[in-house]
């Protein structure tokens, strides 16, 4: 019978009771597990009609937990601190500490991994396991210890931490770019743009600011996911707009050259953020001020700006 009741204990639906009373806010709450709001309410409602207590009361937007929550919040809170401490005690010791880092695909394959021979240097006891993501991936449905993420500043979660904000540029070969400047526009119309489902606003928005001054081509190619689209503005195959300090290595290195970077866009904030409902562990704690050291340290898009000068 012992055993029964035990199994019965909503644990997970007890962190989100703890999300809640923390910010009083099913809102709130959601950034912080990284789900929606009315995922969070459908939780505390199973959590209630389990116990069979109110544990929040709702008027106008408003959420005020009751006595009961704060002390169903604090217990869970309480075991949670206490069983990371058992297990921190009885885990063998090793000498190194994997780290799994949910990322986009691009941003993996483009800027984090060439960079993470700069981690082993100055942390070699911590080990990064890639996990690439799509925009469109729910982070609760993967098993991370950091997130770097896209996202709208004020819907942030509270721990995140800003990396930089990104700016797109028309990207493309250098021997494909044979731009003609006269008094009038700039002449690109030989070049095919390229553009991809998974980001179909950022093409529109370069060729709304730019129209008035460049003659674009009206041939179009696009592909489901971005870094598809990359591959094939790196085949010559036209050009595309992208993430400029993202792709700051291909760029310094040649591999692509930005033509018109006066028509540059504003682009998405970048932010990391370590999993919610547990306590980071030191690996994940260096990890992420590594990030925003590198994210200041090069300053890339300064990199860009005087290649692009010396080269005219």
């Amino acid at each position: 019978m012992e055993t029964t009741k035990r199994k019965r204990i909503p644990f997970k639906g007890l962190s989100v009771v703890s999300a809640v009373c923390r910010h009083k806010s099913f809102t709130a709450a959601a950034r912080e597990l990284h789900v929606t709001p009315s995922a969070v309410s459908k939780k505390i409602a199973e959590v209630e009609a389990q116990l069979g207590l109110i544990l929040f009361t709702r008027l106008s937007g408003v959420v005020e937990p009751s006595e009961t929550a704060f002390i169903l919040a604090a217990a869970f809170d309480q075991a949670r601190d206490m069983l990371a401490s058992v297990i921190d005690e009885v885990q063998p010791q090793s000498p190194e500490t994997t780290i799994r880092v949910a990322v986009p695909t691009t941003f993996a394959m483009r800027w984090l991994i060439p960079r993470l021979w700069h981690l082993l240097r100055q942390h070699p006891h911590i080990r990064v396991d890639v996990i690439p993501t799509h925009s469109n991936t729910p982070l609760p449905t993967i098993d991370y210890d950091v997130a770097i993420r896209q996202a709208n500043p004020d819907h942030r979660p509270e721990d995140a931490v800003h990396l930089f904000s990104e700016k797109q540029g028309l990207l493309a070969k250098p021997a494909l770019v044979q731009t003609i400047r006269n008094q009038r526009k700039i002449d690109l119309s030989a070049i095919t743009l390229i553009a991809s489902e998974s980001r179909p606003r950022e093409l529109e928005n370069w060729i709304a600011q730019s129209r008035r001054q460049v003659r674009l081509s009206r041939e179009r190619k696009c592909f489901h996911h971005f870094y598809i689209a990359l591959e094939a503005a790196l085949a010559a195959e036209g050009a595309v707009v992208g993430p400029v300090i993202t792709l700051s290595e291909i760029i310094l290195r040649g591999e692509l050259v930005e033509p018109l970077p006066e028509y540059r866009i504003p682009g998405p904030e970048i932010f990391a953020f370590h999993a919610p409902g547990r306590r980071p562990r030191d690996a994940e704690l260096k990890f992420i001020r590594w990030l925003c050291d590198q994210s200041k340290e090069a300053s890339p898009e300064q990199k860009i700006k005087r290649k692009v000068g010396a080269s005219g």
